[in-house]
């Protein structure tokens, strides 16, 4: 597998079925990420009704999302948003997410980063 983004030069060389397999030219796959920060430090008592309200947003855009979490009590969180299928999620999609997120009452801000490839990053996570 490769570590970094293969050059538009070596893209070009590729065919169709290996342009696929790793994900780069028309088979790119994006994602972006979510920092959010709460109003107060989220218990055991209060995760879990936050985290339903999570799910059904994502999965009302049919969208996937990972790495949400931390040690409670969790003061803030991030996490990377995909598409579900193979594709990647659109502006739309990012801010449904972003106006979901603002609309929980346990958030205090949200952050959306920008599209970066999801199979090659960079991340900061």
């Amino acid at each position: 597998m490769l570590i970094h983004t293969p050059s538009r030069k070596r893209i070009r060389r590729l065919n169709v079925r290996q342009r696929k397999k790793l994900r780069v030219g028309e088979f790119r796959e994006s994602c972006f990420e979510v920092k959010i920060r709460f109003k107060q430090p989220l218990t055991e008592l209060n995760y879990g009704t936050w985290w339903g309200a999570v799910v059904d947003l994502i999965e009302a855009n049919h969208l996937l999302i990972c790495g949400i979490g931390g040690q409670l009590p969790l003061i803030e969180t991030n996490g990377i948003v995909s598409a579900a299928d193979r594709k990647s999620p659109t502006e739309e999609d990012r801010l449904a997410v972003l106006a979901g997120l603002q609309g929980l009452t346990e958030v205090a801000s949200v952050q959306v980063g920008d599209f970066v490839c999801a199979w090659y990053g960079p991340f900061d996570i």
